[in-house]
């Protein structure tokens, strides 16, 4: 059996789109799997009694088993469970992560390195970290399933070009920091855009951060993130959508899940050239990669004042997620790493 614990709910992306869905699409390919949710979300129980069932879960685990760890590095009673239970009982684990966890938490991700059979990375920077130690690796990106993109499709604004950002905006301030001053510079060219900020959230430091660069703006608080169709309207909502990294560790190992989502709506993408951003844009094939300030406002006000140009590029940049980054080109992949041969 396929046990795949996850580190969140469905309304955490990471967790959405390396547990919940995989899931999904194992399913309809014929393979059976059970999701363990952590503990701490099982509202309906005690803490106790749920962590109690979910110990009996990891104690249930046996060497024909195969065990997916969705980055559950926050659980020290987990972690140390799950590797007393590999020591007895053997079963076969395989260590998922899509991010650089070892900088959240040092010891952890090392732990179950020590004792995970497999590694499943979301990066190619993630699959050069030392502790992975010639073991099996497969890089694989946070995949979309893109038939829900045309199963929400919604009209766009006709009078001005939608900049779209998507995600958790207070959590992503040093990002977002970088396109200030190139939506002042836009603003004084007095091109026709409005920057729209989905998940901008409560606190008010984003809405002071850009209502001072002169563009219009339209911000979101929030989503029901775990809701099918909610990411996906408002994505369809944008014209070009943008992803600003600052380049540092914790950037360098992240799979952008919004850039997928994007390129899913055939948005053409404008994007920094940091961790596994460099690969989902080749050749100017469905967007850009602009190394600084000046790069980014050259291309940004090409594609809004072009608008063949920007359909052009949002169809490449569909058909290469299609290709490469969606759950219906990779399932197998999967099926095959993971070792389920047999239905």
């Amino acid at each position: 059996m396929l046990y795949i614990f996850t580190k969140s709910t469905i309304s955490a992306g990471g967790s959405r789109h390396r547990a919940f869905f995989v899931a999904d699409f194992l399913r309809k390919e014929g393979y059976e799997s059970k999701l363990i949710i952590p503990a701490v979300y099982h509202k309906d129980v005690s803490r106790i009694k749920a962590r109690w069932r979910y110990l009996k879960i990891i104690f249930s685990l046996r060497r024909e088993d195969v065990v997916f760890l969705q980055n559950p590095i926050f659980s020290t009673y987990f972690i140390f469970f799950i590797i007393m239970v590999k020591i007895i009982f053997r079963p076969k684990i395989i260590f998922d992560f899509d991010d650089a966890t070892w900088v959240q938490n040092p010891i952890a991700p090392k732990a179950l390195a020590l004792f995970a059979d497999k590694f499943i990375v979301a990066s190619h920077y993630l699959a050069k970290w030392p502790w992975i130690r010639g073991k099996p690796a497969m890089i694989m990106s946070n995949l979309i399933d893109y038939t829900l993109a045309e199963k929400y499709k919604t009209a766009k604004n006709s009078d001005k070009v939608v900049l779209g950002w998507i995600g958790g905006a207070e959590k992503s301030i040093k990002n977002l920091k970088l396109l200030a001053p190139i939506l002042k510079r836009l603003s004084n060219k007095k091109l026709p855009i409005i920057f729209k900020i989905v998940g901008a959230g409560k606190s008010g430091k984003i809405q002071e951060i850009f209502d001072a660069t002169g563009v219009d703006m339209e911000y979101v608080e929030k989503l029901d993130w775990g809701k099918e169709g909610e990411i996906q309207k408002a994505n369809n909502s944008f014209d070009i959508g943008l992803c600003p990294l600052v380049d540092n560790e914790s950037n360098e190992g992240r799979c952008s899940l919004k850039v997928l989502d994007y390129m899913a709506s055939s948005v053409p993408v404008i994007i920094s050239p940091v961790g596994e951003n460099r690969y989902f844009i080749e050749g100017e094939i469905g967007g850009f990669l602009p190394k600084n300030e000046n790069e980014w406002v050259k291309n940004l006000e090409k594609l809004i004042t072009d608008t063949t140009l920007r359909e052009k590029k949002g169809r490449e940049a569909k058909e290469r997620l299609v290709q490469n980054y969606s759950y219906q080109g990779n399932i197998q992949r999967y099926i095959k790493f993971l070792g389920l041969y047999s239905k």
